[in-house]
């Protein structure tokens, strides 16, 4: 069970700061700001003893900013 939310004002808050973070959605899953444009997500997981970490795919800012809630 997902522990935080992303919200679109913490979204937004960080593309404009213009630094590279990565903001927490709960349980693994992470948006990773890039720039300004852009940002992807990634899971973090562990398998064997060693953290992992997936990228499904980027996504440009419009798009990642769209879902979060």
């Amino acid at each position: 069970m997902a522990r935080a939310k992303l919200t679109a004002l913490a979204v937004e808050r960080a593309h404009g700061s213009g630094e590279r973070m990565m903001l927490s959605d709960g349980d693994g899953l992470y948006l990773r700001k890039q720039t300004r444009e852009g940002a992807s997500w990634t899971l973090r997981y562990h398998f064997a003893g060693r953290e992992h970490s997936a990228h499904p795919r980027s996504l440009p800012r419009h798009v990642a900013c769209a879902g979060a809630h």
